[in-house]
């Protein structure tokens, strides 16, 4: 049908350049084009197209109150909020965010609560999606803990989660040891068990929760192991990578302190898109945090700390906690008295309260680069009525069956499809001259 007016490849050059808002209007066109733009290397494309047209900062927000609050901020030492973003699931409060890569969130609930409820969320086309439980028994929570990841493919263009199933000890903490590993793929809605006996016992630190994907790998801080020639336990801390694409783990070093008492921390909004990592060390006096950046993606000696950030005296009065995220000029965004959002420059130590409150345990700042991934697929959020998927295969099948059977019907179709890449069209050629104008000024 697309070629009975355009080239395809026409169609699909312009369908690349269309809004994602706007794409989801396309699909309800004909069944060739849902199938098209829903496909996951339309969605790639698309989104590699448009990920350099400017980043924003995804902010989340929670209230002593149990109110949840998402917004888009730039990203500067301003932080301006751009947008509120509606939160479809207010009762799922207590949630926390366990990453966000190619405009998609991954939620879960707190790993408090004896139940392992997950969700995919995409803010910019409102839609969400409840993942099946993973296949294993939240009834036996006392004797286990878990810790989740969340990566995107990019060889098969698919987003995965990663489950990592602990045992405790006797005293309630995780030994180290080998966990139970469950992927869930997108792209077939469902979990595999795959193994990690490469890898040395080991257990994750949950120092708020964080993990960062960078280079298309999840990591965590991890800690423990057992030396083999003792069998005693080692409390060396090391990160902990899976790769997304080929499922496996390995381990990286962290950069080596002289401290010996400082605990890490991944920083989830990654300095200039380099693996990123803190360290917060306490004495008596003083609470400083370190941050460090690799310089080299892999090689260990390309550690480097370009910010050192004294965060003041210990004490009651004065709590500073965490370095929540940076930004694209270099600024820090740092959570004070637990629960007040100042940002830092570390070049001057010049530092400004940003009139933001919140709990900083429950708190996440990360970059941001819209897509249309789960377009088709889930809920759609409308205000705040959540309605199923607006245009399904099915109903797309049952109109192009009805206009097969009738001329009329097709002639219509057929001029509402030429206007309507006519008008997009000319839309793309008004904003590359306006562009073409604003360069020439």
């Amino acid at each position: 049908m697309i070629s009975d007016f355009f080239p395809q490849e026409v169609v699909a050059d312009i369908l690349l350049r269309l809004p994602d808002k706007t794409l989801g209007n396309c699909l309800c066109v004909c069944k060739s084009w849902y199938t098209f733009i829903t496909s996951p290397t339309f969605i790639a494309k698309h989104f590699n197209k448009r990920k350099n047209n400017g980043r924003r900062l995804l902010f989340r927000q929670f209230y002593a109150s149990n109110r949840v609050c998402y917004s888009f901020h730039v990203d500067n030492s301003s932080f301006v909020k751009c947008q509120d973003l509606y939160f479809p699931l207010q009762s799922f409060r207590h949630s926390r965010v366990v990453g966000s890569c190619n405009g998609v969130l991954c939620l879960s609930e707190s790993i408090l609560i004896r139940t392992c409820k997950i969700f995919l969320w995409n803010p910019t086309i409102r839609k969400f999606l409840s993942l099946p439980p993973p296949p294993v028994s939240f009834s036996h929570y006392s004797t286990h803990v878990y810790d989740l990841g969340f990566g995107f493919d990019c060889l098969s263009d698919d987003y995965k989660v990663v489950v990592l199933w602990f045992p405790k000890r006797e005293h309630g903490n995780a030994s180290p040891s080998r966990p139970q590993v469950f992927v869930y793929s997108l792209s077939t809605n469902s979990w595999r068990n795959i193994s990690a006996m490469a890898l040395p016992p080991f257990k994750v630190v949950r120092f708020h929760m964080t993990q960062a994907y960078v280079n298309g790998a999840i990591h965590w801080v991890a800690s423990g192991g057992i030396n083999r020639l003792t069998d005693d336990e080692l409390h060396s801390d090391f990160i902990l990578r899976f790769n997304v694409s080929d499922e496996r783990f390995d381990r990286m070093c962290l950069p080596k302190c002289s401290a010996t008492n400082g605990t890490w921390k991944l920083v989830a909004s990654s300095l200039h898109k380099q693996l990123s990592a803190a360290r917060y060390d306490r004495d008596r006096l003083h609470f400083d945090c370190s941050i460090w950046t690799m310089k080299e993606y892999g090689v260990s000696e390309s550690w480097t700390m370009p910010h050192m950030v004294s965060l003041g005296p210990t004490g009651r009065n004065r709590r500073w906690t965490c370095v929540l995220g940076s930004m694209g000029d270099g600024d820090l965004i740092l959570f004070r008295d637990m629960d007040q959002l100042y940002s830092y420059e570390p070049v001057s130590g010049r530092l400004r309260h940003l009139g933001i409150y919140g709990l900083e345990g429950s708190s996440y700042l990360n970059n941001f680069t819209e897509s249309i991934a789960l377009l088709g697929q889930g809920k759609t959020i409308l205000n705040e009525n959540v309605v199923e998927s607006l245009v399904l295969p099915s109903q797309v099948s049952k109109n192009m069956e009805e206009e097969n059977n009738q001329s009329k019907t097709r002639k219509r179709s057929g001029r509402n499809v030429t206007g309507f890449l006519r008008k997009c069209i000319y839309l793309i050629q008004k904003g590359c001259n306006k562009q073409g104008t604003d360069q020439h000024i």
